[in-house]
């Protein structure tokens, strides 16, 4: 053997090593059908891309074979950007038998493959054709997969797994065989056969194909779950008008060393009924400590001030070197029903009744008022005669728990929304009511 014959032959293992080290991305499965049979009963069926042929079929029906299912696989060069299928079944006439011919042709483009379902039905055949590349939620997957989450794979028909290095395992029955497969993580490894104490694996892989032949791989990091939701916490507003409102969300665990909570807040539009994320930083993405409580709980502050109003959250855990994009929330169910932020009734107050003074310095004069706040709040006044304000047991604001107030006329809120003002001279008065956590009328 000379030195020509050993770099041909080493240029052949560098190429066939290259081939087995390329990934086929894309395929077609073809599913024949012979649904009856005619005279000279052919049926072909061809796949070409712009960057040349991919293969063909052929199937002649006869009575022996009517029924009979047959399956042929194809791997589309990675880089294709269209498509050409070319369908052409016939019989040719005989006796009873009549002539007939199909034909058919479809161009798909490259971002439409696996969008439309393939069937062509013609001459004793039925062809069709399964769009075979793994899609999957890109945010879903970027966030890593928990054992109670739900995964949705699209554009397949055989469905194996693989978790860490271990081998490849095929998916149950009744999530196998399918275009698109929907599965709980859980179930999927429990179904076959899975104890999940003992899985150490951090990562999990899914792909699609037939027959031992299979085109991309999707990887999932394998993380905890997020931590359970324990409770919404709110405080109202201070006032009426105030728009301080709180929130704290109550989780069931602390957050790991190697993941990171993420929370999107959501708001009602009292007009449509919708929720939308609020508009001033209603996303948090990278929180990564929580406040340890008693109960063994674990909370998050909203760390800004909330109006009143109608909420939902949603929230979780992902692994803390991944970047949470906003349409990763898009699939997350909200957290538990809608809460409320609830508004605090304003202060309100009128002049019921008032009565001049009667004589020159009697100082008989009053002012009856009726005031509405917050249940559970004081009510204080502040009245000015002739633009002073008036001091009553060294305060300017009076309310009921002050000391002999008879003794100066500036009666408290005795029953706690009525008041009369008594032992007035005659004057211009001004009244001023807001509450214990000063709150005025507006």
């Amino acid at each position: 053997m000379n030195t020509i014959d050993l770099k041909y032959i080493l240029i052949f293992i560098l190429a066939f090593i290259s081939k087995l080290n390329s990934q086929n991305e894309y395929a077609y499965l073809i599913e024949t059908k012979i649904t009856g049979y005619l005279h000279a009963n052919n049926n072909s069926l061809n796949i070409s891309t712009d960057k040349g042929n991919v293969g063909s079929t052929s199937y002649f029906a006869n009575n022996s074979n009517v029924g009979s299912t047959y399956y042929d696989f194809f791997y589309l060069q990675n880089n294709f950007n269209k498509i050409n299928i070319k369908v052409d079944n016939y019989a040719i006439q005989i006796a009873s038998f009549p002539d007939c011919t199909y034909e058919r042709q479809r161009e798909i483009n490259r971002a439409d493959f696996g969008k439309s379902y393939l069937n062509f039905s013609g001459c004793s055949f039925s062809q069709r054709l399964y769009s075979l590349h793994v899609y999957d939620d890109e945010d879903a997957r970027n966030n890593g997969i928990c054992f109670s989450n739900n995964v949705t794979l699209k554009y397949g028909y055989h469905w194996q797994f693989k978790l860490g290095a271990g081998g490849w395992n095929d998916f149950p029955t009744e999530f196998n065989n399918r275009v698109t497969t929907t599965f709980n993580f859980e179930e999927l490894l429990t179904k076959s056969g899975i104890n999940l104490a003992t899985i150490s694996a951090n990562t999990v892989q899914f792909r699609t194909g037939f027959n031992n032949q299979f085109t991309n791989i999707v990887t999932y990091s394998i993380i905890s779950c997020s931590p359970e939701f324990k409770g919404i916490v709110t405080k109202s507003p201070t006032c009426n008008n105030f728009e301080d409102g709180s929130l704290e969300l109550k989780l069931g665990r602390d957050i790991e060393t190697n993941e990171k909570l993420a929370v999107t807040l959501f708001r009602e539009d009292i007009t449509s009924g919708d929720f939308t994320i609020i508009p001033s930083n209603g996303q948090k993405f990278n929180i990564t400590s929580l406040v340890g409580n008693t109960d063994g709980t674990f909370s998050y502050f909203w760390p800004a001030e909330l109006p009143a109003g109608k909420y939902k959250l949603k929230y979780q855990t992902v692994n803390s070197a991944t970047t949470v994009s906003p349409s990763s929330f898009d699939s997350l169910n909200f957290t538990g029903a809608p809460f409320i932020i609830n508004s605090i009734a304003p202060v309100n107050f009128s002049i019921t009744n008032s009565s001049n003074e009667k004589c020159f310095t009697v100082k008989d004069g009053y002012i009856d008022v009726s005031a509405t706040r917050e249940p559970g709040r004081n009510l204080f006044f502040q009245l000015t005669k002739d633009g002073t304000v008036q001091v009553f047991n060294g305060t300017n604001w009076v309310n009921y728990t002050g000391t002999n107030p008879n003794d100066s006329g500036y009666n408290p809120f005795t029953n706690e929304t009525t008041t009369r003002i008594n032992k007035l001279s005659k004057g211009d008065y001004r009244i001023k009511v807001r509450d214990s956590e000063k709150c005025y009328m507006k």
